[in-house]
């Protein structure tokens, strides 16, 4: 990849799309059509500029067992970059003692797959950072959301996170911190709604790009908005493919991280804070967090797969809808329709497979599964190996 050299006029944006398998507010119905009936294809073939993934080490296995186009897309498209993640789309700060074996395993399979696609800058599950970033010896970064505070925990009082200042760029024990802007991300939403335009998103992202000194804006979301944000289960790839059109013909150079190493740096800070965020998706179900731990306590000679795959963090933002939230769904208005847009978690789902792992990890049969999508689900993750 060609190195570049940076030139205060321009424009630098770096767009970073997070894959996640776990989503739990995507059925697995719908990230089956995703996988196997072509709008993932779909959906990359669209981009038309460099992009970046966030993606966890399990799902790109699946796509290997699934739909191995996929991969080969990825990575034979110069316009995508790959960062380097975990094994499954766990949160550091609820199970530290799982860190390096996630690191460990999504380094491996990452590579495995990617190569040299594979960036050196990371992403954790959930934007979730823990002290110990001494551990991530193949990461020279990671990437955290500016001006939010974190406290991404199962239990009241306990605050273990390092949230950091509103900094673009910042360095932390040796590791690049790089600041991902998340005020965008309402103007997004409100475009796959038809509340706001292409361009308007365009120039909300010139206009973040102007306030920062360094030219650059980092903006993270989730891949499969798309999909969310289906009108009477289609998704919306026409938005999706309108959107990159607007942001090929913007005067923005779209940029991976490997362009900018150099610059990133040459310009990191080292200040930091210490703060934390009362109330979170995450931050309640002690019950289940305790059921997880115990299992992993038992310390059998179970699946190291099937133990990871029971910290997902997604289990715990469903459950968030039916214990905090007290709802089943939100119903979302469109622009210039009598549609809604009904956003809910796949929770009946989401618990099933979570039992399901769980007796597994604690030497039980689990029971039959009886959902179509759900067998499906388990049943390709019980056909990964591990190169």
């Amino acid at each position: 990849m060609n190195k570049r050299k940076k030139n205060k006029k321009e424009k630098l944006a770096i767009l970073i799309f997070h894959i996640n398998k776990d989503h739990s507010e995507v059925p697995w119905d719908i990230y089956y059509k995703m996988i196997c009936n072509g709008e993932f294809i779909e959906m990359l073939e669209s981009v038309n500029i460099r992009i970046v993934f966030s993606v966890q080490a399990e799902d790109v296995a699946f796509w290997a067992k699934e739909n191995p186009d996929i991969i080969e897309q990825i990575k034979s498209n110069p316009n995508f970059s790959v960062l380097r993640g975990l094994y499954t789309h766990m949160m550091p700060s609820f199970f530290p003692g799982m860190l390096q074996k996630q690191i460990s395993l999504g380094n491996k399979i990452l590579e495995y797959y990617f190569g040299d696609k594979l960036s050196k800058i990371g992403c954790f599950p959930e934007l979730d950072i823990i002290k110990d970033v001494q551990l991530l010896d193949e990461w020279e970064g990671f990437i955290a959301l500016d001006g939010l505070k974190y406290a991404y925990e199962h239990r009241k009082g306990m605050s273990t996170r390092i949230p950091v200042q509103n900094k673009t760029i910042l360095s932390l024990e040796d590791k690049i911190v790089i600041m991902a802007e998340p005020s965008l991300r309402d103007v997004y939403l409100k475009y796959f709604r038809g509340f706001a335009t292409a361009e308007d998103f365009v120039q909300a992202l010139e206009n973040k790009i102007k306030t920062n000194e360094n030219n650059l804006s980092v903006f993270l979301t989730d891949f499969e908005v798309p999909q969310v944000n289906n009108i009477n289960g289609i998704s919306r790839l026409d938005l999706w493919k309108e959107l990159f059109l607007a942001l090929k013909k913007s005067s923005i150079e779209f940029c991976h991280f490997d362009d900018i190493q150099k610059m990133l740096k040459k310009e990191a800070k080292t200040e930091i804070v210490i703060d934390h965020r009362d109330t979170t998706k995450w931050y309640h179900s002690v019950k289940i967090y305790e059921e997880i731990e115990k299992a992993l306590a038992l310390d059998l000679n179970t699946s190291i797969q099937d133990k990871l795959r029971i910290t997902i963090s997604d289990t715990f933002s469903a459950l968030f809808w039916r214990e905090v939230a007290k709802k089943n769904y939100i119903e979302l208005p469109v622009n210039g329709s009598n549609d809604k847009v009904i956003i809910g978690p796949d929770l009946d789902r989401r618990i099933e497979a979570f039992n399901h792992f769980l007796c597994k990890v604690k030497g039980e049969t689990p029971p039959n599964i009886k959902d179509k999508a759900t067998k499906w689900f388990i049943k390709t993750l019980e056909k990964i190996k591990l190169p």
